[in-house]
């Protein structure tokens, strides 16, 4: 009986540590578990942290990048007017002067007209000038060939 009772007695201690082995293991499991948690949430705390400032940083740098951007293109469109303002003085400009040269040319013309009439007029008389020139030549000829005629016959 005495080695059955070191045999019952072994076995209950085997039990008892199991049982204690079991509970110790259990009571880990459960210490990691939460150390486990604890650390997921120091995680996910930081990463919060991290994006929250990573988002705060974007904004601002985003948010000047705009104000330069619109400033910019104020810059843009204000000289695009000044341009545009450029453009069209430069055009009326150029519209005063091509009316004033449509001027002279009429002008030219008209003088250039009056001139031609005039040159036309003048050689119109030269032309009968030289007929009556010729005329009279015409008929000196012949009142000398006569002359010579009647003193040659005479």
């Amino acid at each position: 009986m005495a080695s059955r009772r070191a045999g019952a007695s072994a076995k209950t201690m085997k039990a008892s540590q199991q049982s204690a082995s079991s509970d110790d293991n259990g009571m880990m499991l459960a210490v990691a578990q939460k150390v486990q948690l604890k650390w997921d949430k120091k995680k996910k705390e930081a990463e919060d942290k991290f994006f929250a400032s990573a988002n705060t940083e974007i904004n601002a740098i985003t948010s000047h990048k705009v104000e330069e951007f619109s400033a910019a293109v104020g810059q843009m469109d204000a000289l695009y007017e000044q341009f545009l303002m450029d453009y069209v003085t430069c055009n009326d400009e150029i519209r005063k002067l091509l009316v004033a040269i449509l001027a002279e040319q009429q002008k030219f013309l008209e003088v250039a007209q009056r001139q031609h009439k005039r040159i036309a007029e003048s050689d119109q008389r030269r032309g009968q000038g030289h007929v009556r020139g010729l005329a009279m030549a015409k008929k000196s000829v012949e009142d000398a060939n006569l002359l010579i005629h009647s003193l040659s016959r005479g």
